[in-house]
């Protein structure tokens, strides 16, 4: 490639750009070039608030753009996050940001670029992400998710220690691994602080109403925890009815297959998961039988 524009030329640049095959410099260099450079897409960015889309009259390019993408996105939940839920595109609602995932601030030649505006919570946009350079880390490359094509990751939590790290705390202490492991995703962990996230907002905040519904729900199916082995069947049926995306499912039921896979170890913690299963059992059962 001999110029900038046989580049722009590619329909797929923005996507070999995420990918690593192209090293795009940043506004940041001091030049009058990137200076009209931005200008002139950050002009072009505010346009898409007021041109309107040809098929759906009064609605503006970046309505629609939205539009599309809610009526796309499972569950309506924050692409990048998972925590924060999505308001319909309604004319009475403020729309949520249409972030530039490659700030305009320092990558302008996706000012207006419409893959390059992605659906994004306040939280994952304005608290944590905000000017952040998803494609360098301290000037170094670096590998990031593809918010249109992927990769996706499940989470694990299967080299958590259910009681805090062998002590007498009832939080067990969370290792929380992306499935499968690709620097992508240690991207992600880094911009959006995935992790802290979802073991201070999440896990650490819900863990004890889980366990609650859990024992509520093995005294309504009558399920007798005797063994380790009752203990691991009971935890795993649980888990495979926690839904992905209601009630934080996509960390709820990997906590539950944490669970399950520490009742058969054949140590004290095996022992202890068990005991806490039948307890949160009885407890439950014997709540029911009070009178009110």
């Amino acid at each position: 490639m001999e110029s900038l524009r046989e580049y722009l030329d590619l329909d797929d640049y923005f996507d070999r750009v995420l990918g690593g095959e192209f090293s795009l410099p940043t506004s940041r260099s001091a030049s009058n070039f990137a200076s009209d450079l931005a200008a002139l897409f950050t002009f072009g960015f505010g346009l898409l608030a007021e041109l309107e889309h040809s098929s759906e009259a009064g609605i503006s390019v970046r309505d629609q753009l939205y539009r599309r993408a809610y009526d796309f996105m499972p569950g309506h939940f924050c692409p990048f996050c998972g925590i924060d839920r999505f308001d319909p595109p309604h004319p009475r609602f403020p729309r949520h940001a249409l972030d530039h995932y490659l700030p305009i601030s320092r990558y302008p030649l996706f000012g207006a670029h419409l893959a390059n505006l992605v659906p994004m919570c306040d939280r994952c946009n304005s608290s944590f992400k905000m000017d952040e350079d998803i494609l360098r880390d301290h000037g170094e490359p670096r590998l990031c998710v593809n918010p249109h094509e992927g990769p996706t990751a499940r989470i694990s939590l299967l080299g958590s220690e259910p009681f805090g790290a062998g002590g007498s705390i009832s939080i067990p202490n969370w290792s929380i691994e992306f499935v499968p492991s690709r620097p992508e995703f240690e991207t992600w962990d880094s911009v959006f602080r995935i992790r802290l996230r979802y073991t201070e907002s999440v896990l650490n905040a819900e863990y004890e109403a889980w366990l609650e519904q859990f024992a509520a729900w093995a005294v309504d199916a009558r399920i007798q925890i005797v063994s380790n082995i009752d203990a691991r069947d009971a935890l795993g049926r649980w888990a495979q009815l926690c839904p992905e995306l209601e009630d934080r499912g996509f960390l709820k039921r990997p906590a539950f297959e944490m669970l399950a896979a520490a009742a058969m170890r054949p140590d004290a913690t095996g022992r202890r998961v068990t005991d806490l299963v039948r307890s949160l059992c009885e407890i439950n059962a014997l709540s029911e039988c009070s009178p009110s």
